[in-house]
């Protein structure tokens, strides 16, 4: 028996299993596809937003990269890079739904994977391995199940937030400016595939200011860099706006137009934000009296609630890794929460972005129980 437990213990163990877990995805996609029906005439002719990606990803490809069939800025669906991924895989493998849903479960499978190699050395590798599993059955059930087989921009998110973590905690800890640099691009890639993280790319910026302003050699040069690269990347969309209709306009209108949405509809009415902020803890059902109560979200903020409780005990410094995912976790929330989007559309898609940056700390939190 010790001799299987030193097995588990060893991180290949961990690394075997994760691509273990990127090919299984590859596979459950190509079961459940079978017999690999092209679904895209049904899908061209919905009114939902899996519709307008797929009108807007055959305009890029048949008629150019600003989307020359949308004469004013672009508005909806939030996802607007996502359009060009869908656009991307017409291109490549022709107008089939089919090779999209493939790639969109290979990119959660890859989600999986970088998450763990993100974190994995944050806890023992026993735990590493347990908090790999859990990864694998969120992604299974919370978002192959009812997401990866729909075009919808969350798809893509994930993995954009996933490598920007592993690009930006690698590019930490290693020091190597060409990851710190890839995080800041996929930082910028995933403002333009879910436009509600445009508030953790500013407070990004702040951050890696104290960092880069603390090195002695070439600190300016590598912030002016990253924060070149993210305000470029990020520029995409108001490029864009400006060469159709002449406007600057960095975020979609229709999801963020703070006019329209902040506030207006429930003004501070305290019952509706009880129920949002229950609805993003897992009790789904105040708000959406359809869906059911996820326990497993539920036990997740409890193992991170746990975890923020030991590390201020502590009193120990903040790593720079910490501080960037709980702001992250902070800003993204806090928009969900004060701005007036409908948290139940589509089941629970505006959550799961976040679920995997919160998960790691719950088993933090459990070596942190086991010390105690």
């Amino acid at each position: 028996m010790e001799e299987y437990l030193d097995i588990l213990r060893t991180r290949r163990t961990g690394n075997i299993l994760a691509i273990a877990i990127i090919l299984a995805f590859g596979v459950l996609s190509l079961v459940r596809l079978y017999p690999f029906e092209n679904s895209l005439k049904d899908i061209l002719i919905s009114k939902d937003d899996w519709g307008n990606y797929a009108r807007f990803a055959l305009d890029i490809k048949h008629n150019g990269i600003l989307i020359p069939s949308l004469h004013e800025n672009y508005f909806a669906p939030a996802g607007f890079l996502y359009n060009y991924f869908i656009a991307l895989c017409f291109f490549i493998f022709g107008e089939n739904t089919v090779p999209v849903f493939i790639i969109q479960n290979l990119l959660l499978g890859f989600s999986v994977a970088l998450i763990y190699w993100g974190f994995c050395n944050k806890m023992k590798p026993l735990t590493g391995l347990a908090f790999l599993l859990t990864l694998f059955f969120f992604a299974l059930f919370d978002v192959s199940k009812h997401y990866s087989f729909r075009l919808l921009s969350e798809n893509l998110a994930i993995f954009t937030i996933s490598i920007f973590f592993y690009c930006f905690i690698k590019g930490i800890e290693k020091n190597k400016l060409s990851l710190q640099i890839s995080a800041a691009v996929f930082m910028g890639l995933s403002i333009l595939t879910r436009p509600n993280i445009f508030l953790f790319g500013i407070v990004l910026i702040v951050i890696v200011t104290f960092y880069f302003l603390k090195q002695k050699k070439a600190g300016m040069l590598n912030l002016i860099l990253f924060v070149f690269f993210l305000i470029l990347i990020t520029s995409f969309l108001a490029i864009r706006n400006h060469f159709v209709c002449g406007s600057w306009t960095f975020l979609p209108l229709k999801d963020f137009s703070f006019e329209e949405y902040f506030f207006k509809q429930h003004g501070f009415a305290l019952g509706h934000y009880i129920k949002k902020t229950l609805f993003c803890f897992g009790f789904l059902s105040p708000l959406e009296p359809g869906y059911q109560w996820h326990p497993h979200w539920t036990i997740m903020w409890i193992g991170y609630f746990i975890y923020l409780f030991f590390r201020v005990k502590e009193k120990r410094k903040y790593e720079i890794w910490e501080v960037t995912s709980h702001l992250f976790i902070l800003c993204y929330y806090f928009l969900l929460l004060l701005v007036d989007v409908n948290l139940g559309n589509y089941g629970y898609r505006f959550l799961i972005p976040a679920t995997f940056i919160i998960l790691p700390f719950s088993f933090i939190a459990l070596d942190k129980l086991k010390n105690y």
